[in-house]
């Protein structure tokens, strides 16, 4: 603080502007940093217990964590002095000086856990000591300390936090309803139980048990116990002073986004971008563009190399050499990646089944190359049968389309078609993509697609971010043509899917337009239902590969010519169509 000076304000400035905020006011608004939700109360209680070296730890919660959040765990406990200590802000076991914080090997460091949570709920602490025959009961209320009264209880710590914002309606009104908050509590739990396979961990949900995990051997066996039935490969390396331990799923099991890629550093749960990028840059080619691994990854690196006080709620970490730290997290797993290939699990229903949900991502790159051959000149480029269709802003001429005869089919993925001005080679499933895009289009703004039951509900157990997904697009989902119920505490039944995609994965057509869904907050819904249909549109088109016959590729280009708004390009932005001018071709076979 500033060494305060006797200086006397100029003549007519003798009102101060600038004020020394109230305390009550200071601790809400430190509080409101580290606190946003029930899950990050959660998320720090925990990670407390953690730090006190407990082996097992209870959640309890009710009403989504907004009406109480209990935490129990058998660490070391605390005794009547240390308790009232804790509940000052700053004040903290875990570091002592400022040499501490440049090596942190604690979850914990600042000391703002227990009143940032203390300063916007009504809590209550019940701790004891192993070698104390008696504990303590701490009373607060609103950040103010209420009383302090022995009490018998279990060695370790109880804390029982209702009624969270209680004196914050502003920022009480931001919560979802109970049931996205405790899928976010989930994710908590999820993420923080992997990281310490020690532990058991026990949760209750609204009187019922909601995860029951017994202790892990170790980061592995754990990984098993939280990701259940999700086929991973187990993968161990060193690099560089770099230790690296992950499991990760196979290519064909790509998510659309990076929720359910679990990262850690030193045991700490992190969001890390240039880790994800490491880890999609491992898997090369094979892994498409703009999908994520399902999985996790934890690093082990000197604590006095990286700096995790850098976010609030310690979310992110500073690496002292990011390169090193990229290359090495490259290096491992692609080594890995490349010398033992992923054996591709089967996935459920029967062969038709099978066949349809072999994912596209894998040939579109490949295919991307194939298509820039036809693009070797800038003449080439100008002279595109379509150069109308391919500008922005400008509406299709559906006669083009009519007017072009099917020559063959390339490669099992181009049609080869004959014009009145050249030859235009058309991407099959690009065109099918867009006609089905502009179809569900269609159905969905006149009211409902039209959907087809499954022979059999598919019993799906999800992640915690796609129930919290359900629950606030459960209407748009419904529109779409995917009836779903809940089953259980985790999972769902899927009865129907759109008829129109009726030849796709349900799984992966559903899980797909669940993430597009959620996958930016704050853009208007509209942009993500688009999103949403053109992914489903993707899933459900012809695939390279397919074979068509002459009167397939002709019912594709009839289809084609009866999209009102086509701009030329799939709803992803490839190009659908490229065409060489007889002009052109002369020219390159010397007829001009």
């Amino acid at each position: 603080m500033l060494e305060e000076k006797n200086i006397p304000l100029p003549r007519g400035e003798q009102r101060l502007r600038v004020h020394r905020l109230p305390p009550s006011v200071v601790e809400r608004i430190a509080a409101g940093e580290v606190i946003e939700r029930p899950a990050s109360v959660v998320k720090e209680l925990v990670e407390n217990a953690i730090d006190a070296e407990a082996e097992n730890i209870v959640i309890t919660t009710e009403g989504g964590g907004m009406k109480s959040i209990v935490v129990a765990d058998d660490g070391i406990g605390m005794g009547r002095e240390d308790a009232i200590v804790a509940l000052e802000r700053h004040a903290t076991s875990k570091i002592r000086s400022l040499e501490d914080l440049e090596a942190i090997c604690t979850l914990g460091f600042r000391g703002e856990a227990l009143p940032s949570i203390a300063a916007v709920s009504r809590m209550r602490i019940w701790t004891r000591p192993h070698d104390q025959i008696e504990g303590s009961e701490l009373v607060v209320e609103g950040g103010v300390l209420r009383s302090v009264r022995p009490f018998g209880s279990s060695p370790g710590t109880r804390v029982e936090v209702k009624d969270l914002f209680f004196n914050l309606p502003a920022r009480k009104k931001f919560l979802k309803s109970p049931n996205a908050e405790s899928a976010q509590i989930s994710d908590v739990l999820m993420r923080l139980a992997l990281s310490r396979p020690g532990i058991r961990w026990s949760w209750v949900r609204e009187g019922r048990k909601a995860l029951e995990l017994p202790r892990a051997k170790d980061f592995y066996e754990r990984a098993r116990q939280v990701f259940e039935d999700e086929p991973l490969v187990a993968i161990e390396g060193e690099r560089d002073g770099i230790r690296l331990r992950a499991v990760l799923s196979a290519p064909e099991r790509a998510h659309p986004t990076s929720s359910m890629l679990f990262l850690y550093v030193n045991g700490r749960s992190i969001r890390d971008r240039m880790l994800v990028k490491a880890i999609q840059s491992a898997y090369g080619s094979t892994m498409p563009r703009g999908q994520f691994p399902v999985g996790a990854l934890a690093l082990e690196i000197d604590p006095q190399k990286i700096d995790v006080n850098v976010h609030p709620q310690k979310a992110e970490v500073r690496f002292a050499s990011p390169e090193r730290v990229f290359q090495g997290v490259h290096e491992i797993l692609a080594s890995f990646l490349s010398s033992r290939p992923f054996v591709p699990s089967p996935p459920k229903g029967n062969e038709e089944e099978r066949a349809a949900s072999r994912d596209l991502g894998n040939s579109l790159e490949e295919k991307k190359d194939e298509i820039a051959l036809f693009e070797a000149s800038p003449q080439q480029r100008e002279g595109l049968l379509f150069d109308a269709i391919l500008r922005d802003g400008e509406e299709a001429q559906p006669s083009r389309y009519a007017s072009l005869r099917p020559i063959g089919q390339v490669k099992g993925m181009y049609i080869v078609c004959e014009g009145p001005e050249g030859i235009a080679i058309i991407d099959q499933h690009a065109a099918d993509e867009r006609v089905r895009f502009a179809e569900l289009q269609s159905m969905f703004r006149q009211g409902r697609v039209p959907r087809q039951a499954l022979l059999a509900p598919l019993r799906l157990r999800l992640f915690p971010s796609e129930l919290e997904g359900i629950e606030n697009k459960q209407e748009v989902l419904d529109r779409m043509g995917f009836e779903i119920r809940r089953f259980g505490e985790n999972e769902i039944l899927l009865c129907t899917v759109p008829a129109l995609l009726s030849r796709s994965s349900p799984e992966a057509l559903f899980r797909a337009a669940l993430a597009e869904l959620g996958s930016e907050e704050g853009k208007p819904l509209s942009e993500a239902i688009d999103r949403a249909l053109a992914t489903m549109a993707c899933h459900g088109a012809i695939r390279a590969g397919d074979a068509l016959n002459q009167l397939e590729q002709e019912e594709l280009l009839k289809a084609i010519s009866q999209v009102r708004e086509f701009s030329g390009h799939c709803p992803h932005g490839r190009p659908v169509v490229f065409e060489i001018t007889f002009s052109e071709l002369a020219r390159r076979v010397g007829r001009k």
